[in-house]
């Protein structure tokens, strides 16, 4: 966590950019279970 912080003003846009695409992903994994079970 640290070493995030302090290097945050490096590569903050393709960390963000990579946390985006983490949560649209596992948002979609997510809606495909949900559709499964029911």
């Amino acid at each position: 966590m640290y070493l995030i912080i302090r290097n945050a003003h490096h590569g903050w846009s393709r960390c963000l950019g990579m946390w985006r695409a983490l949560e649209w992903r596992r948002a979609l994994i997510m809606e495909l279970v949900r559709e499964r079970v029911m």
